[in-house]
């Protein structure tokens, strides 16, 4: 079995800024069992900098089974292998509540919870990771995940971008995954988990 399967990608025409996805592409983001790797024909060096984006949504304290795990250790090692700088990210995906809306404690209070869990779990990843505070970022959410992610990237010039592709199901790509390959701006490797395995 392939440690990693490489797929180039048309690069984007003068007036467009994203790179173009084939049928072809798409059918094998959907099927391919192994980590995948979409590269822009462009790309003629190695990565500089290596953006492992991170989803730790319904995860406890055992992280080694869970794809989240299998993002940071791929994105560490290709780091490595490029001599490249790691950053790790977790976009928080619900957007905080505005001062000036009309909503209930309640609401608001469940906001304080899911946003202190979220960065309980992100931290018990960067130290079993052995990730510094420096390397590492929680972003507020604002509703969309793929462009906060996208612009992080951007900001950073993050050469690749690891992220988290489906589940369960070894069809679903995940909304996140399919919409960052939908933005096709950087070079993306997306990282299942092993066949029988569950997030």
């Amino acid at each position: 079995a392939p440690d990693l399967v490489v797929s180039d990608l048309t690069p984007a025409g003068k007036r467009q800024k994203r790179m173009k996805m084939r049928p072809a592409d798409w059918l094998l983001a959907r099927r391919c069992a192994y980590p995948l790797m979409f590269v822009a024909q462009t790309s003629l060096h190695l990565p500089r900098r290596i953006l492992a984006a991170v989803d730790i949504a319904g995860v406890d304290s055992h992280f080694e089974n869970h794809v989240a795990a299998q993002v940071v250790r791929l994105g560490q090692y290709m780091a490595t292998l490029c001599n490249a700088e790691f950053r790790l990210l977790h976009v928080f995906p619900y957007r905080r509540p505005s001062a000036g809306v009309r909503l209930s404690a309640g609401l608001r209070s469940l906001h304080r919870e899911l946003r202190g869990a979220a960065q309980q779990g992100f931290s018990r990843l960067i130290r079993q990771h052995g990730v510094s505070a420096d390397q590492a970022t929680l972003l507020e959410g604002s509703g969309d995940e793929a462009g906060a992610i996208n612009r992080y990237a951007s900001s950073q010039a993050a050469g690749l971008v690891v992220i988290g592709a489906g589940g369960t199901d070894r069809l679903a790509l995940g909304s996140v995954a399919e919409a960052l390959l939908h933005l096709a701006g950087h070079d993306l490797l997306l990282v299942r988990l092993p066949s029988g395995e569950s997030p």
